[in-house]
């Protein structure tokens, strides 16, 4: 019940709100969010955003409106995450039963063959006992002795055929998930990548045609940050895939860290701002540091994935610092600290593992998917590095990495 009235609360909220009587959409709006909470529905929470914000629009509160639509597509994001892996269960289900009636089959058609031979061998051995019946005890004891063996090689035959087949169902089994997986990537890819990449080319058009129109042009580079930040979360999704298949290439070239680093400063610091946080580089006793050997791409989504989630989690006015650092003459350190949370030991404990979410709460209400240090850690150690932490609870923390200077 309480579902049916939010919606038509919902409904006539959106209709006052395209009529420009926004104050009175927001008012049967904020009726409906009580209503909303007891049924504790993400796709009606959805809805409930995305009402919110045309209702603000219509009172001309920009601002509030973009923020409700961020919100409306943080709660899209969880309903599409939740079908995407209802539909992967269905799928398993599936193929779970599939394969369970082949296995039933199979071991009918084993056991059919089995009982034939066996039936075959006791009937052998029944004419030979007839015929050799009158031989003496010695030759019934061999002939029992030979049952007995036939039997134990038969029993073992049968074990090691069991065992392959196991292993080759289970091998195809893994196979057909793995390709199935591929599949559906090759699917996200097309159908999430390109309409972001589009969405931020337009949102960039839109900002540098607006020149004379900051709300606009502000509006604009906001949309271009979330497309970024979502087409982040996709790449975050499909390289994980491709690290955990093997399947992910490195280029390797010279790569000057400290530049590497500038630019995810310059990439962030309107994020930063946003935030009311400050983003410092400290280059310390790194400067003229010689160059790594590494993809540049890759490195730089280390320190993005790094630098995104020490902004996440910190409060407004902190301090997030990238220091460069040499502990010796053939390694290079790169440091990434907030003055966030810290992390419990039940963080630490699953600091690294996939879709694992920390326990604190994004301080901007970002979603978080659980997989970008993971994937940090991965990337870092097809570099030949290393990845560590340092971090005390309510004291922030302090990612390390480092890799082998370039000789």
């Amino acid at each position: 019940m309480p579902r049916h009235i939010a919606s038509a609360r919902l409904s006539v909220a959106s209709t006052l709100a395209r009529l420009g009587r926004g104050e009175e959409a927001l008012t049967q709006l904020r009726a409906a969010a009580p209503l909303a909470e007891k049924v504790g529905s993400h796709e009606l929470f959805g809805n409930l955003y995305l009402a919110f914000s045309e209702a603000y629009a219509a009172t001309g509160d920009y601002r509030a409106a973009l923020e409700y639509q961020r919100k409306a597509q943080g709660e899209d994001d969880i309903v599409s995450g939740e079908n995407t892996a209802k539909t992967i269960a269905e799928l398993r289900e599936r193929f779970d039963a599939e394969k369970r009636q082949r296995q039933i089959a199979e071991l009918k058609a084993a056991q059919q063959k089995q009982d034939a031979e066996l039936a075959t061998k006791e009937a052998e051995l029944r004419r030979t006992r007839i015929e050799r019946i009158g031989l003496a005890g010695l030759l019934v004891f061999g002939l029992t002795a030979a049952v007995a063996i036939i039997s134990r090689q038969r029993a073992v035959t049968r074990a090691e055929r069991r065992i392959l087949e196991e292993t080759r169902r289970a091998r195809d089994a893994a196979e057909e998930a793995a390709a199935l997986q591929a599949r559906l990537l090759d699917l996200a890819s097309h159908d999430l990548k390109t309409p972001l990449v589009g969405t931020m080319m337009t949102a960039e058009t839109i900002a540098e045609e607006s020149a004379d129109r900051p709300d606009i042009a502000a509006r604009a580079h906001a949309l271009r940050e979330e497309s970024r930040r979502m087409l982040g979360l996709v790449q975050d999704l499909l390289d994980g895939s491709a690290t955990e298949s093997h399947r992910l290439q490195l280029a390797r070239e010279p790569v000057d860290l400290a530049t590497l680093a500038a630019d995810t400063v310059a990439v962030f610091a309107d994020r930063a701002a946003r935030k009311n946080q400050r983003l410092e580089l400290i280059s310390g006793d790194a400067s003229g540091a010689p160059h790594i050997e590494g993809d540049p791409a890759r490195l730089r989504q280390v320190l993005e994935n790094l630098v995104s989630n020490a902004l996440k989690f910190s409060p407004p006015g902190t301090t997030t610092r990238l220091q460069l650092s040499r502990p010796d003459a053939a390694t290079v350190r790169l440091a990434v600290r907030d003055e966030g949370p810290g992390l419990t030991p039940e963080d630490r404990a699953g600091l690294f593992q996939r879709f694992r979410r920390l326990s604190a709460v994004p301080t901007g209400g970002e979603p978080s998917t659980g997989l970008g240090l993971a994937l940090a850690r991965d990337l870092v150690i097809a570099h030949g590095g290393r990845l560590e932490v340092d971090s005390t609870p309510g004291q922030g923390a302090t990612f390390s990495i480092e890799f082998p200077a370039r000789s």
